[in-house]
């Protein structure tokens, strides 16, 4: 027993003597960074950019959501057409962006987009992307099932499996896919989500010629399928998956670097063009 205590004794006096307090170090500094994000579709009426301010990584940080920057210069260009953006907010409902029509740039495939933002105090940030074409791609119903699932208010779930083949050549195509079921009733079609996997906004990376899979599936059987298809830049996949690789504050996840097109500040600055295609099944 003597022995025993004395090597707590021992430990105790070791970790005592451990102890030591740190009073210079440089804490890096965080200066608050402009954040920019817009996602550009010459399919949409309305261009939107959100622009605030990033909260510090160290300090206080508990107030709800981040500081908009109100009085920004935001000006896009596209080949000779140049557009300044106009500031809206909706305090109420917290919203705050800037906007313009989209038909005051006239965009088009392959036009290159350029953004310059100049904050009230002078920070300045900048961004481009290249609008893309309408996503050519190939699609085959592989399977329509059915099975029994006790979860199911019919007893059943039905899964409808697509195979999705991209036709584009030039390279590697980045495509955001979102699908609903349509059920018929009384003649009139009525949506329903997609409840078991919640089908919408997955990003996918096609090599050309390449086939992947999806598989959806419903409580009830549906009689079409609108399946939307974004062809995106690569910024807009790149930050899309990286955004929902983050985890927030679990502890035990892997650190994620959110990706960032924005010079001298923090967000993305990307495009797209959207294409439709419904698939009658019955």
């Amino acid at each position: 027993m003597k022995k025993i205590l004395s090597l707590i004794s021992i430990f105790t006096i070791f970790l005592v003597s451990c102890e030591k307090t740190v009073n210079n170090v440089n804490v890096p500094n965080n200066t608050p960074k402009l954040v920019c994000q817009a996602f550009i579709s010459p399919n949409e009426s309305i261009l939107k950019l959100y622009l605030t301010w990033s909260k510090p990584l160290f300090g206080n940080s508990s107030t709800f959501g981040f500081t908009p920057e109100k009085n920004a210069k935001v000006v896009i260009s596209n080949n000779n057409k140049q557009t300044q953006l106009v500031y809206y907010e909706d305090v109420n409902k917290q919203i705050f962006y800037y906007w313009t029509n989209t038909s005051s740039l006239d965009i088009k495939p392959n036009d290159e987009l350029k953004l310059e933002v100049t904050a009230a105090n002078g920070d300045v940030i900048s961004s481009q992307t290249i609008v893309p074409e309408m996503a050519k791609f190939t699609l085959k119903i592989e399977l329509i099932d059915s099975v029994a699932d006790n979860w199911a208010f019919t007893g059943y779930s039905y899964s409808y499996t697509l195979g999705i083949t991209s036709n584009n050549t030039y390279g590697d195509s980045y495509y955001c896919i979102a699908a609903l079921g349509y059920v018929s009733i009384n003649g009139l079609d009525s949506n329903v989500i997609f409840e078991k996997n919640n089908y919408g906004n997955a990003y996918y990376k096609f090599a050309p010629g390449e086939t992947k899979i999806i598989t959806l599936t419903n409580y009830i059987p549906v009689d079409s399928i609108k399946l939307y298809v974004l062809n995106t830049d690569a910024p807009y996949y790149f930050y899309h998956k990286s955004v929902n690789n983050f985890s927030g504050d679990n502890p035990f996840a892997e650190p994620v670097i959110i990706y960032s097109n924005i010079k001298n500040g923090l967000g993305v600055f990307s495009s797209y063009n959207k294409t439709q295609k419904v698939i009658k099944l019955k």
